[in-house]
């Protein structure tokens, strides 16, 4: 169908059977001349909708033990289960969730599910007391919201069963109450190094390749020495979504930090940018592990030769 306007009057209409199928067993879908002069009318049943939207129903229950597993939570540590939007009146949701979390469920209400908070109002009356607490306003000792990091926040480090796919060391892991600061200690990897490159990746992927970059910068090393300089990164991250990230060479001054504005809510705009911003790094980058490597190389070759000529004489 090629006809928007046709295709808006359809939606709307889906729209309203969607919610007359919450209350009732059976809806009737009327559309006078919805395209080429022909009326669409026919009855669906709750069975069938049940059935066309049962693949999204079961997308339900992954997110739900998500939370849980995040929050180091089992079923039976929940006391009131609280839904929000108004799709969460769908029956079929409903006893999904209430067959999930079983019969022993039950909150102060004798209830499985709450039903005191409209589902449509539920976020805004979240952010209404997260608002107040803000301003410092005082509530009931019962209700507790914080600010938390929704996805962890780390660093690249090298792989060494293969160089080319470096992998995430998580400094500050997700969920971790804000504000926070976490630090790691690291090591330079070759004799003499002279920099080392702090790429800050925010996801939950094994190889940083596939989560989000979000900034970096290089500390060169003071004095390069042939053993390994540990540096320490360290992340801090506060409320406003302002994460701090420093890295410090041991028994030194010698450090360097950057602050990145509002990880916490990255849009696509920002997302490309700092793409483009890791690509110019890992160029750089390639570059010094290729010099490095050259400088290995020469020396390999120096130490063969000495020792080519020691066996010759």
């Amino acid at each position: 169908m090629n006809n928007m306007r046709a295709k808006g009057r359809l939606k709307k209409e889906c729209e309203r059977a969607k919610i007359d199928l919450s209350n009732s067993l059976e809806t009737t879908i009327n559309i006078d001349c919805i395209a080429n002069g022909e009326d669409l009318n026919f009855t669906i049943y709750r069975a069938d909708f049940e059935k066309i939207c049962k693949n999204l129903f079961e997308k339900c229950i992954p997110p739900i033990e998500q939370a849980l597993k995040d929050a180091n939570l089992n079923k039976n540590d929940i006391d009131e289960i609280v839904l929000v939007g108004g799709s969460s009146r769908i029956p079929k949701i409903q006893q999904m969730i209430e067959k999930y979390f079983g019969k022993d469920i039950v909150n102060k209400f004798k209830t499985k599910i709450s039903k005191r908070i409209n589902p449509d109002e539920a976020v805004a009356l979240g952010a209404s007391i997260q608002a107040a607490i803000i301003k410092e306003k005082k509530f009931n000792n019962e209700i507790q919201i914080t600010d938390i990091n929704p996805l962890s926040l780390g660093t690249n480090i090298v792989n060494k069963e293969n160089p080319s796919m470096s992998l995430m060391s998580i400094i500050i892991p997700k969920n971790h109450e804000l504000p926070c600061k976490n630090k790691e200690n690291y090591f330079t990897i070759s004799e003499y190094q002279k920099n080392v490159a702090i790429y800050v990746y925010q996801g939950e992927n094994e190889y940083v390749k596939d989560n989000i970059f979000i900034g970096g910068f290089e500390l060169n090393i003071m004095n390069p020495q042939k053993e390994k300089i540990k540096i320490i990164v360290t992340m801090e991250l506060d409320e406003n979504g302002i994460l701090k990230v420093e890295a410090e060479q041991e028994n030194s001054n010698n450090k360097k930090e950057i602050l990145i504005d509002d990880v916490l809510n990255l849009t696509n705009k920002q997302i490309e940018k700092f793409k483009n911003i890791e690509n110019q790094f890992q160029y750089n980058n390639q570059l010094n592990l290729k010099n490095i490597k050259l400088k290995n190389d020469k020396k390999e070759k120096e130490l063969l030769n000495n020792r080519e000529k020691c066996i010759i004489i």
